[in-house]
């Protein structure tokens, strides 16, 4: 098991959490693009309202939102991590 107090073993460095951070740092430029430009999802407060509008494009109602998988492209996609 980790141990919380040791930064090589603890929970931010689970081989799980290594393997998806780095999935999405490398699938977040392909998801970014296909949702209207990289450019537009910079990882800054403002680019919230242009996920904010995508996510109401894409979902109809709450509903909608709720019944999407975590697992799903949409939610992995917006899932996208930064290198900075």
């Amino acid at each position: 098991m980790s141990d919380p107090t040791n930064p090589t073993t603890g929970p931010a460095r689970h081989p799980e959490l290594v393997a998806w951070l780095a999935e999405r740092l490398r699938a977040f430029p392909h998801w970014a693009d296909r949702a209207g430009g990289t450019d537009l999802f910079d990882f800054t407060p403002a680019s919230l309202g242009v996920l904010d509008d995508l996510i109401r494009e894409t979902f109809d109602d709450a509903d909608d939102i709720d019944s999407a998988t975590r697992l799903g492209d949409f939610v992995q996609g917006a899932s996208g991590t930064s290198a900075r």
